[in-house]
């Protein structure tokens, strides 16, 4: 989807949002694997507790979930 200073956003599908195993297509943000310092993740950090304390708003991407820890290799398949 794109990518900036800090980060990156690519397109998926999840399975099992809302409690159903139906596919959903949902935005990921990624810090960018060349900068994994503090400050990114700062950053990110502080995006997400943006998003947390606006909730559901019709012009904004709904946060569905976050993690924050290291992923392992092939656990997000393109």
């Amino acid at each position: 989807l794109g990518a900036g200073c800090l980060g990156q956003g690519v397109m998926a599908e999840a399975v099992g949002i809302g409690g159903t195993e139906t596919v959903t297509t949902v935005a990921v943000k990624m810090i960018q694997a060349t900068d994994q310092s503090n400050e990114a993740l700062t950053s990110l950090i502080r995006e997400l507790k943006k998003l947390i304390y606006l909730g559901s708003h019709v012009n904004v991407f709904n946060l569905l979930g976050a993690r924050t820890k290291t992923n392992v290799k092939g656990e997000f398949k393109k």
